[in-house]
């Protein structure tokens, strides 16, 4: 209430015939919500530890001491400092960590997230197919990375096995997707971080730096619409342009970029954690 009254005397809530139902709606599902998040905190015995937490940014809590930027080793002598903040971290009753990102829209985007064979890759199809050519969600792999540390530095992870977990709980970091309207159904889609994740996290990850170091930024019109982009208030001639892409992807230098924009797969490319030494 306190909110929607600051943003009311701000003028931010548009005409009041059509913000007197968008409050109520807001109103009613954050009560909805709140119900779900006591159920799924009393199933896992889950209990919140933070919420914003930021990493190489400033916190919006004064008290605050700013984190260190979580650091991504890429495998081939290069590492990757990123920034960003968890909009929140549960401790599990087995000294764990579990990520959690809330998303007000609809699931759709995130439809097949963590079936096989690459479970970082999610897209639109129908729930239960898969597609090679989604796109790879990197947001809670590199999530898990922060609490990883936050939580081990603040010294929230166990550092013992338990007889529950044979491997060391200060590994145990989940991670999901939590939809927090009626919109995307209050759903909770958790993300695997397994082997497969970590290997695959790191070449999406060497495939970017390497695209931005040599310069590969191709236009990528779609081919279902008449123009360059949809975001774009320019009419542009997206089919034609589309129409003399085919060669220039078989220049050797977009080989990278393909991997991951265009939704090829390479021939014989199959990524699993045994690739990781090779």
């Amino acid at each position: 209430e306190e909110a929607f009254g600051e943003r009311e005397r701000q003028g931010r809530v548009g005409q009041p015939i059509f913000w007197g139902p968008e409050r109520r709606r807001i109103a009613e599902e954050l009560s909805a919500f709140l119900d779900r998040d006591e159920e799924q905190r009393r199933k896992n015995s889950w209990r919140p530890w933070a919420s914003e937490k930021c990493f190489a940014t400033r916190s919006p809590r004064s008290h605050e001491q700013p984190q260190a930027p979580v650091e991504v080793d890429l495998g081939d002598g290069r590492s990757l400092q990123l920034q960003g903040a968890v909009d929140r971290i549960d401790i599990t009753d087995r000294g764990g960590l579990v990520v959690i990102d809330y998303k007000t829209g609809s699931a759709g985007p995130y439809e097949g997230l963590g079936e096989r064979p690459l479970p970082l890759y999610a897209t639109g199809t129908k729930k239960g197919t898969f597609r090679r050519d989604a796109s790879p969600r990197l947001q809670l792999p590199i999530y898990a990375h922060a609490a990883r540390r936050m939580g081990t530095e603040a010294g929230i992870l166990a550092t013992e096995a338990t007889e529950r977990d044979a491997r060391p709980s200060a590994e145990v970091v989940t991670a999901g997707y939590w939809f927090i309207t009626e919109r995307g159904r209050f759903r909770w889609l958790p993300v695997p971080l397994t082997a497969d994740v970590e290997v695959e996290l790191v070449r999406v990850l060497r495939a970017i730096v390497d695209g931005i170091a040599a310069g590969i930024f191709p236009a990528n019109p779609s081919p279902d619409s008449g123009r360059h982009c949809d975001y774009c208030r320019d009419e542009h001639d997206g089919k034609g342009r589309g129409g003399g892409s085919g060669w220039k992807l078989q220049d050797p230098a977009l080989s990278g970029w393909l991997r991951l924009a265009a939704g090829k797969r390479v021939d014989g490319e199959e990524l699993t954690s045994a690739e990781a030494g090779s």
